[in-house]
C-alpha cells in the first residue's frame, strides 16, 4: 500500500496544474461577479461560488507544501526568504501594474492629479508591504458596474497567505510541526484565542466558514498540515486512497445541517484534492514542463477583468472570459519565466551556497 509520505517526497505531481486551474476558476468566477446582476457558479451541495472554493483549495495546498517546506528545511530564516521569493516579486508586479499602467489609461482625473493623489502611493506602498489591501485608485474604474470599483479585488488573500507563513513559522519555531502533540495543543490554543477574542453568536446561525473568511482559510490550511504531518499513516492509491476520500465524504454528508458540517466538509475536500495531486500519473504529468503560471494568472486576473469590462462596457460574463483568458494567460507566462522563477532560482543559488559554506 503506497502512502502519502512517500508520494510527498517526489516533486512530480499535478499541484501545478491544480493551482492554474484553480485561478482559473477564481477568473470565471468574476468574469460573473464583476457585472451587476451576474451571479458566479456555485459548488453543490458546498455552497461556495467555484471562486470561493477554489480560495480554499489553494490554502489547503499552502498548509500542506508550506509545512512540508519547513521540516525539510528546519530553519527559520531560511523558510521565510524562499516564502519572500516566492510571494513577492509578482505581487510587487501585479501592484504596479495596477497603479501605473492601468490606472493613468482608466482613470478620469488629468494624469499630473492622477500622480498627485495619495491614494496611488498608498495603494503601491500598502499592498506591496501588506500592511493593508487597498482596493482603489482615484477615477479608476468608476463607471464599471461592480460596486465599490475595486482595481484588484484577488490582493484580499495575499494578506492572509502572510499570515499563514507567520503561524507555520510559529509553529515550527515551538517544535509543533515535528511532534504531532504539540500541533494539537498550538491548535487547540489557537482556536480558543480566536474564538474567545473574536467570537460574534451570528456565527451559529449557519456555517461558520461562510461568516468568517479567515476562520475559513485557517481551516482548510489546517487541513492540508494535518495531512503532511500525518503523511506516513495516509493511504494515497488508486484504491486505498478511493476508499478513505469516499469515508470522509460521507462523513461530510452525515454532519450536512449541522455546524460541523463545513469542519468536515473541508477535510474531505483537502484529500480529494492530495488525492488528485499524487495518484492520477502519466500524461497529466507533462503539465510540469511548462511551468507553474498559477500565481501570476491569480494576481493579474482581476484588474485585467476590470480593464475589459471598461473597454467594452455592454460586455457580457462569457465575453470578459473570452478576452480575459488569453490576456491573462500571456501575463502569466511572462510573469513565470521572466519575474518568479528567476527569484525562486536566486533563492536555490543562495542556499546551496550557504549549504557549501556551512552557514
Amino acid at each position: 500500500m503506497t502512502r502519502l509520505e512517500t508520494l510527498a517526497q517526489s516533486h512530480d505531481n499535478n499541484f501545478s496544474l491544480i493551482r492554474v486551474s484553480a485561478a482559473y476558476f477564481v477568473l470565471l468566477a468574476h468574469s460573473f461577479g464583476l457585472l451587476v446582476g451576474s451571479q458566479a457558479p456555485r459548488v453543490y451541495p458546498v455552497m461556495f461560488t467555484i471562486g470561493e472554493m477554489a480560495v480554499n483549495l489553494f490554502f489547503a495546498i499552502s498548509g500542506f507544501l508550506i509545512t512540508q517546506s519547513y521540516v525539510r528545511q528546519g530553519h527559520l530564516m531560511r523558510f521565510m526568504r524562499a516564502r519572500m521569493f516566492r510571494l513577492m516579486p509578482a505581487l510587487i508586479a501585479a501592484v504596479l501594474l495596477g497603479a501605473l499602467v492601468i490606472g493613468p489609461l482608466m482613470t478620469t482625473l488629468p494624469l499630473w492629479d492622477y500622480f498627485r493623489h495619495e491614494e496611488v502611493w498608498r495603494y503601491i506602498s500598502k499592498n506591496i508591504l501588506l500592511t493593508k489591501t487597498m482596493y482603489y485608485l482615484p477615477g479608476v474604474f468608476e463607471s464599471n458596474p461592480y460596486d465599490p470599483p475595486a482595481v484588484n479585488g484577488s490582493l484580499w488573500t495575499l494578506r492572509y497567505e502572510l499570515k499563514m507563513y507567520a503561524i507555520a513559522a510559529l509553529i515550527g519555531c515551538v517544535g509543533a510541526l515535528r511532534h504531532r502533540w504539540k500541533f494539537y495543543v498550538f491548535a487547540t490554543a489557537f482556536l480558543a484565542w480566536y474564538f474567545a477574542v473574536f467570537f460574534r453568536p451570528e456565527w451559529f446561525a449557519g456555517e461558520i466558514t461562510a461568516k468568517d473568511e479567515f476562520v475559513r482559510i485557517v481551516i482548510y490550511f489546517f487541513w492540508g498540515a494535518f495531512f503532511q504531518m500525518h503523511a506516513r499513516w495516509i493511504p494515497m492509491d488508486w484504491h486505498s486512497g478511493l476508499l478513505v476520500g469516499l469515508a470522509l465524504s460521507v462523513v461530510a454528508w452525515l454532519a450536512h445541517g449541522s455546524h460541523f458540517y463545513e469542519f468536515f466538509l473541508s477535510a474531505a475536500a483537502t484529500f480529494w484534492l492530495l488525492y488528485a495531486a499524487y495518484v492520477p500519473t502519466g500524461w497529466i504529468r507533462r503539465y510540469n514542463r511548462f511551468g507553474d503560471f498559477s500565481y501570476g494568472t491569480y494576481v493579474y486576473a482581476f484588474p485585467v477583468q476590470q480593464t475589459w469590462i471598461a473597454v467594452f462596457p455592454a460586455i457580457t460574463p462569457l465575453g470578459v472570459l473570452a478576452l480575459s483568458v488569453p490576456t491573462v494567460a500571456a501575463m502569466a507566462y511572462a510573469s513565470w519565466h521572466w519575474l518568479e522563477k528567476p527569484a525562486l532560482d536566486y533563492n536555490k543559488h543562495l542556499l546551496k551556497r550557504e549549504q557549501k559554506t556551512g552557514r
